[in-house]
């Protein structure tokens, strides 16, 4: 299986990287409360998630993360 044929739709261009940069971001704002961080990366989640909170999910969860999701949001209409 190649890179390339793991990226879903939505998901970042440059999967290592652009994670790396959402991570370094959620660090410096959990240790600066208070202070409100950009994120550069584009990330297309399914609704109800927007770019930010798309970007963070696709950052902090993985195949060894489990996630719980509500019946609304695992109906979503994601291909």
């Amino acid at each position: 299986m190649t890179a390339q044929s793991q990226i879903y739709s939505g998901a970042f261009a440059d999967p290592v990287f652009e994670a790396q940069s959402v991570f370094r971001s959620l660090m410096d704002c959990f240790a600066r409360p208070g202070i409100i961080g950009r994120l550069s990366t584009v990330a297309a989640p399914p609704a109800p998630l927007g770019e930010a909170s798309g970007a963070v999910a696709l950052t902090l969860c993985d195949h060894d993360t489990p996630v719980w999701l509500s019946p609304a949001l695992s109906k979503s209409s994601a291909p």
